[in-house]
């Protein structure tokens, strides 16, 4: 934002003051061309001394004429400056600052957005926010202010990125649908977030005084202020015990920086290489490259970043995307599952999502198969403890070639269906409910072309795909039916987890689950062949090489003919490979190591429907 506001005291409300000067006509000089005179609400602060707006030249509104939107620019600098353009005739007009390309009216409510990533100057509010609205029946646009302003003091150098964030879950910003309302804006928010992230274009930000926009807000909770350091060190402070912004209000958070004593490391969990799932097994402050899976280079396009669902509520906060393409976290001490994701802020759209798996390190006990060549994690993916026979070791739920898991089961056992409507009836999971996100069952039939299905899935983390007609895969192609595999399955669809089209090799792929050194085993039947074990309670236990134990438990699994319901925890056992079928005439099939007589019949390999979803235990990843 080129405007500069000026401000002389410490704490300062704005408060309108505007001489409408109505000796100006309206000018026209020709059909269209116009000219419209801006001015602003004066301000004042608490010690009486004088602060203004400033408009420099070139700065751009919005100007809406009949429902249309114009672009304008200033003529001139100072607290008045001029606007021509082409503009029609019409009985009122209404302006918004600054120019946004996406800012809509309907009704007279201005649609735009107040972004969660602001880069202001020192001394001066950001680019791009600092919004204000006018109405006008004549040219002179008397400018009111719609957001309230935090003042943040940074003191430190290396100071890359400063987050603001509500304790209470107040809306800081997100998409504004502003009314005029009198002269005294009124704002409705959706797709809300709770935090603003100072930010720097230049790598770092320069000590001094900076004001964040933000909605106008109440606090109970007071704010939380986060600084990050360029080497990797974070400190948060709980900057008040209350917090109040009104509208035209500038809120001064003193100086939190001045009262930290100590700042700690940020791990970062993408060092050794970036993936899907990322394990954390002590509490403290993390962070991930935003990336695509194991495709380092490929961001997702995320702007913001959130928890998504998880096991319990609060098992991490502070979530917040950086500008240097990093998303960081903290995590407390209980174990569990939550995912994250990344969002763009114009539509709240998902663009990818990531699991964070809070468990002991299930790496340290290595299990092998029957030979060390063969070694997988100690347990389920996002199981919490490798015991056998205990719920805590079933962990989570996948369709075959996805990367976004489904809920665990309530229950240890149970002969049956346990849920009356697919991940939509789960009871093992609780979702943010700033979001609109929710569990849903969908017939594969949604999803016709080709790479369609792929595209819509990882912006719909929480969406079961069943088959209801043609493929058993996630999407039908026209004339296909539940035996006549899909003319795209013997290549792209059997590549989702890894294998080559030709079945020679297998990779770890962008769409892979497990953490980063780890992948959906290529074959189970083949890592345990000739292996002896032992039926459990609840599961089957082999006994690996080097004198290595491995339990499989018998976690059930969630089946597509009945939308994703959970059946037979304790009862039957199946576990995905990466491997798909490709025999013709067998329906597009993915293999998995099962056994639906535990105690009768060791687990054994059999193509299933790539719909279903069941666990997965991790295996080594070597290139």
């Amino acid at each position: 934002m080129k405007t500069r506001f000026i401000l002389l005291g410490a704490f300062a409300m704005i408060i309108a003051a505007s001489c409408a000067k109505e000796d100006r006509a309206l000018s026209v000089n020709d059909s269209t061309k116009k000219t419209f005179f801006a001015q602003t609400e004066n301000t004042r602060t608490a010690l009486g001394e004088s602060n203004s707006v400033e408009w420099l030249a070139g700065d751009q509104i919005n100007l809406f004429a009949n429902g249309t939107s114009y672009q304008l620019e200033a003529d001139n600098a100072g607290t008045d400056a001029s606007f021509t353009g082409d503009v029609p005739s019409a009985s009122e007009y209404y302006a918004l600052y600054p120019y946004s390309a996406s800012a809509t009216i309907s009704a007279g409510v201005i649609k735009t957005i107040l972004p969660v990533e602001q880069t202001p100057a020192a001394g001066s509010f950001a680019d791009n926010t600092g919004i204000m609205i006018a109405y006008t029946t004549s040219d002179i646009l008397s400018f009111k202010h719609v957001c309230s302003y935090i003042k943040v003091v940074v003191e430190s150098e290396g100071v890359t990125s400063v987050t603001v964030r509500s304790n209470s879950g107040s809306a800081l910003a997100g998409t504004l649908e502003i009314s005029w309302n009198g002269g005294a804006p009124s704002v409705s928010v959706s797709h809300p977030v709770d935090h603003v992230n100072l930010i720097s274009s230049s790598g770092a930000l320069a000590p001094g005084t900076y004001y964040l926009t933000v909605l106008p807000f109440s606090s109970a909770d007071g704010l939380t202020v986060r600084f990050n350091k360029t080497s990797l060190q974070t400190a948060a402070v709980k900057a008040t015990e209350a917090a109040v912004a009104s509208r035209a209000q500038i809120l001064n958070l003193k100086n939190p920086e001045s009262s930290i004593t100590t700042w700690k490391n940020r791990v970062d969990l993408s060092a050794n290489g970036t993936a899907n799932s990322y394990v954390v097994s002590s509490s403290g402050v993390y962070r991930f490259k935003d990336a695509t899976g194991n495709a380092a280079d490929t961001k997702s396009g995320s702007a913001i970043a959130d928890w998504l669902w998880a096991d319990a509520n609060g098992l991490i906060y502070d979530i917040t995307r950086e500008n240097d393409g990093y998303i960081s976290f903290t995590a407390g001490s209980t174990k569990g599952n939550t995912i994250i994701a990344g969002r763009r802020t114009s539509d709240n759209r998902i663009m990818w999502s990531w699991h964070i798996w809070l468990t002991d390190d299930p790496s340290a006990t290595i299990c092998y198969g029957k030979t060390a060549d063969y070694r997988y994690l100690d347990r389920n993916l996002g199981a919490t403890t490798a015991t056998p026979d205990q719920l805590t070791s079933y962990g989570l739920y996948y369709e075959w070639g996805r990367k976004d898991p489904f809920p665990a089961s309530s229950t240890v056992y149970l002969s049956g269906y346990v849920e009356s409507g697919g991940p939509v009836g789960a009871t093992t999971y609780v979702r943010n409910e700033r979001y609109d996100d929710v569990f849903k069952t969908v017939s594969n039939s949604t999803y016709t072309t080709r790479g369609n299905e792929l595209a819509i899935l990882r912006r719909q983390p929480m969406t079961y795909v069943a088959y209801a007609a043609g493929s058993y895969s996630w999407f039908v192609l026209p004339g296909e039916t539940a035996t006549t595999p899909s003319s795209v399955w013997a290549s792209e669809g059997a590549e989702l987890w890894g294998q080559s089209s030709d079945a020679t090799t297998v990779v770890k792929s962008i769409y892979d689950p497990c953490p980063p050194g780890w992948k959906v085993p290529t074959n189970l039947t083949t890592s345990f062949d000739g292996v002896t074990g032992v039926a459990t309670t609840y599961g089957y236990t082999f006994n690996g090489a080097s004198s290595t134990t491995i339990h499989f438990p018998a976690a059930g699994g969630r089946f597509n003919n009945k939308s994703g319901r959970l059946a037979n925890p304790g009862k039957e056992l199946y576990y995905w490979f990466s491997l798909a079928r490709l025999k013709s005439g067998d329906g597009d099939k993915a293999w998995s190591l099962q056994t639906t007589k535990l105690g009768t019949n060791a687990p054994a390999q059999k193509s299933v429907e790539p719909t279903n979803g069941y666990p997965v235990r991790c295996e080594k990843y070597v290139e």
